[in-house]
């Protein structure tokens, strides 16, 4: 009879693939937030600029790219560091109850502003 060894192999997983990993999960919700505006009418419009003013407008990515990755990092650390990540639970814990309404009634009247200008125009 022969005998059967039990070998156990424990998986490794290499130091890169784990640095490669770690990126990939801080790097997703900014690739997430970085293609949410890539819709049709937005793709029209980058196309129509760069067929019209080419390379000029070039140092506008070099500048947003910048205010992204800071808007970003911002948003990041305020969402680790902060218990309440909603800007509900926020507002309403900064301001008294009679405020927070008056502050939420005159956001919805800016946003109702902002549709009517764009349907406008």
């Amino acid at each position: 009879m022969s005998e059967v060894k039990a070998t156990s192999k424990k998986a490794t997983i290499s130091p890169k693939k784990i640095r490669i990993a770690a990126l990939l999960a801080v790097m997703g919700p900014g690739v997430i937030a970085g293609l949410s505006d890539d819709d049709p009418a937005g793709i029209t419009t980058y196309s129509v600029l760069g067929a019209k003013y080419g390379y000029q407008m070039l140092w506008v990515l070099v500048a947003s790219t910048i205010a992204l990755i800071v808007f970003q990092d911002l948003g990041a650390r305020i969402g680790v560091v902060g218990a309440d990540t909603y800007l509900y639970h926020s507002l309403r814990f900064l301001f008294p109850s009679s405020c927070f309404v008056v502050l939420l009634l005159e956001l919805r009247e800016f946003s109702l502003l902002f549709l009517a200008y764009s349907l406008l125009t």
